[in-house]
């Protein structure tokens, strides 16, 4: 971690200067129309931002955090001794309320040697201790309204930042940023791009434009729009290129590029005898990549090497990151997204959690593509076949400085409450990648509950999920199909002692497309658990089990036994 602070020092100014002069009027009326009253406000809302963050574990996002209070603010020793902290050691700061500065958190500087909380705890603690701020602060100003410009019923709001820096060779740079840029290992392993087998980071230098369109009603027809304007936004990608090796065999490639690095995006596809490439990232010049050669990974004999044309990169402007329309009454919520980010996809509180169930650092099952079988040295003796499979590899990857990942989810969801006691959900969406076409859909998923308060202390629930998988290299046939069904049933014995019990049947169907290799299988799943709390009192409501019991250390102790699963 040192070595890392040292490099992003050398090599990248922290500057923030002039990019245009649309933006430095922008910034500058901002900061004189503020009577630089904002700064304080700003610095205390960084720290804050800066120690949860840290607490939860992402000291990347942390460390960033405390650089834009330390900019605002270098003599803030709440930053400075945070950042300290973080690379010069493991620990993490003790909980104190005597004064301003206990708010956040004491200095860590004070106990170097104490070993990090357990991941959940350290979590659940961080997001508690950031609800409570809230609350505080809701009460004490209770007709503070979010900053914004109001158009009749449309409230406008954004941001702008502008940033540029400068190489140890006295080289400008106006662009370079991605969350990929951070990934150590396989860029120690690696000489393309920006890695070359040294320690690398994400400078986070770039432009941005961001404006946020709402409008708030109670009932009738609302609307959200996101407009971001940054290197993400600018893309690109060739026509279907064909590949030849030394030794005959061929492969299809597609290159994406992406303006925040100025390079296309490495990927690994399969040839048609069942070899594969690893393409690196290339730099993009004058909108073409250079003709290169590069080896197979599993080339026999190994100086067969695989020939790249010169080839031409179509670029693509996608400004729209949000954009959905709400339809509400007192017992209904219809929303319907153009294009959305992760967070709409639809999570159930089954006790099997069977909708967009992840860990928490994953990407969301719902924005993962399918990627379809292949034949491989068709017509041949030694013809075989490669599976086809669920594909997180760009969902997983494609994230903006920010961790905020860029794969688009397309669909609607349906929120109906007939009665207190019955709840019925449904969601039906589909993934978009920065580089597919708006109309090319590579899957459909769909989750839809039903759930139904018997009595005070039985409830039961019906889930359902979907998802078909069309293979795109033919003819957008039917590839892949899954079934879920489950029955759950919650049940509180005495007031704070729960019994919750679910069964869940799957039926999938693989590489329908190709009819000669395709595989079908089917299983089960239960789940049964005890939980309980004290001090008692009823837990019958409580979402995402033990999770949402867990009591402030000084009321008590949750429990929870898990009989099986």
């Amino acid at each position: 971690m040192k070595e890392k602070l040292a490099k992003t020092g050398m090599n990248i100014s922290g500057v923030i200067c002039k990019v245009s002069p649309v933006f430095f009027i922008v910034i500058s009326l901002l900061v004189l129309s503020s009577g630089f009253s904002w700064a304080n406000q700003s610095v205390d809302y960084l720290c804050e931002l800066g120690v949860t963050y840290y607490k939860m574990g992402r000291y990347d996002d942390a460390l960033s955090e405390f650089s834009k209070a330390l900019m605002l603010e270098p003599e803030n020793r709440i930053a400075a001794n945070y950042v300290n902290n973080i690379f010069m050691s493991e620990g993490q700061p003790e909980d104190s309320t005597s004064s301003k500065q206990a708010q956040y958190a004491s200095s860590p500087d004070s106990s170097p040697g104490k070993q990090s909380l357990e991941k959940e705890k350290a979590m659940n603690k961080a997001f508690a201790q950031a609800g409570a701020m809230s609350s505080e602060k809701l009460e004490a100003s209770p007709e503070k309204e979010e900053s914004g410009i109001n158009l009749g019923g449309l409230k406008i709001s954004g941001e702008v930042q502008a940033r540029m820096g400068f190489s140890s060779g006295g080289d400008a740079i106006w662009k370079r940023a991605n969350w990929d840029l951070n990934e150590y290992n396989w860029r120690r392993l690696s000489d393309n791009a920006f890695d070359h087998k040294a320690d690398t980071y994400d400078p986070r230098i770039y432009d941005r434009l961001k404006l946020n369109l709402d409008t708030s009603r109670d009932e009738g027809f609302d609307f959200h729009g996101n407009i971001t304007v940054d290197p993400w936004s600018f893309t690109g990608k060739s026509s279907k290129t064909t590949v030849t090796s030394a030794g005959g065999d061929t492969a299809t490639a597609e290159f994406k590029y992406w303006s925040n690095t100025g390079y296309t995006v490495n990927q690994t596809i399969n040839t048609a005898k069942g070899n594969s490439i690893s393409f690196p990232e290339v730099k993009v010049t004058s909108n073409k990549i250079g003709a290169y050669t590069v080896k197979g990974n599993f080339t026999l004999p190994s100086t067969d090497t695989f020939t790249v044309p010169e080839t031409k990169i179509y670029r693509q402007f996608q400004p729209v990151r949000e954009m959905w329309v709400d339809y509400k009454q007192s017992n209904l919520k219809l929303r319907v997204y153009p294009i959305a980010y992760e967070n709409q996809a639809l999570s159930f509180d089954d006790p099997l959690r069977l909708s967009n169930n992840r860990k928490w650092w994953e990407d969301s099952p719902w924005i993962r593509g399918w990627q379809p079988g292949q034949i491989n040295n068709a017509g041949t003796a030694s013809e075989d076949f490669t599976k086809g499979y669920w594909d997180n590899s760009l969902s997983s990857f494609t994230r903006d400085s920010e961790g905020q990942r860029l794969t688009a989810l397309r669909g609607f969801s349906f929120d109906f409450n007939p009665t207190d006691e019955t709840s019925f959900e449904t969601s039906v969406a589909s993934p978009k990648t920065l580089w597919q076409d708006y109309p090319e859909v590579d899957n459909i998923i769909s989750a839809s509950r039903l759930k139904q308060r018997v009595a005070d202390n039985l409830s039961l629930g019906l889930t359902g999920t979907t998802r078909f998988a069309y293979n795109n290299n033919n003819q957008s046939r039917l590839d892949a199909r899954n079934y879920v069904g489950a029955f759950d049933m919650g049940y509180e014995v005495v007031p704070g002692l729960q019994t919750n019990f679910e069964v869940a049947h799957s039926e999938s169907m693989y590489d329908i497309s190709t009819e000669q290799y395709r595989t079908s299988k089917n299983g089960n799943a239960y789940y049964a658990s005890i939980m309980g709390r004290f001090p008692f009192q009823s837990i019958m409501d409580t979402k995402y089990g033990f999770d949402g019991i867990m009591p402030d250390k000084e009321e008590g102790r949750a429990v929870q036994i898990l009989l099986s699963r």
